[in-house]
């Protein structure tokens, strides 16, 4: 092997650990930030717990004042589009009392 061609491979070589050296310092915290900036993320969705004035009777029946106020229906689908149009419309209520915390929902 003739001395240009060993100078080649150890610039190539600096060049290779160069560039992987960035890749696995540098890399990680670039893809860090992209995937969780602000314009990645879904916004997420909160829902009111009602304080309840009277007492709920579990029969599957959504009778009772606390399911009476609004809840959340603004759901998505992941499947089959992420993201899209529910096939049912979903509605869900949170209510709680001193003993309990009580999840409602209308699908």
């Amino acid at each position: 092997m003739h001395w240009s061609q060993k100078k080649f491979f150890l610039y190539l070589a600096v060049i290779s650990i160069s560039f992987f050296s960035f890749i696995i310092i540098i890399a990680p915290s670039e893809l860090k930030a992209a995937l969780f900036s602000p314009s990645t993320q879904k916004k997420q969705k909160t829902i009111k717990a009602y304080r309840l004035k009277s007492p709920i009777i579990i029969d599957g029946k959504l009778t009772e004042e606390a399911w009476r106020q609004s809840g959340l229906d603004d759901f998505t689908q992941s499947d089959p589009i992420d993201g899209g149009k529910p096939s049912e419309k979903t509605e869900v209520w949170i209510a709680y009392d001193e003993n309990a915390l009580y999840v409602a929902a209308r699908l």
